[in-house]
């Protein structure tokens, strides 16, 4: 499942357009290490906007 929504405002007089997507499934990691970097960092420039966090929940068996 993904959601897509665009958020549109001026920051004085510049147009500001933030693109946020959310993910709901399954993720497989294949690397541990960038995993956990990017969790600790985020993704993108926006984060200080609170754009580019992470929600990981673990699976229970029975949601596979």
């Amino acid at each position: 499942e993904v959601n897509y929504d665009l958020l549109k405002f001026n920051k004085g007089q510049n147009p500001i357009t933030l693109a946020a997507v959310t993910f709901k499934g399954i993720l497989h990691v294949t690397d541990q290490n960038k995993f956990l970097a990017t969790v600790l960092n985020g993704i993108g420039s926006a984060k200080g906007l609170g754009f580019g966090l992470f929600k990981i929940i673990p699976i229970q068996d029975k949601q596979l």
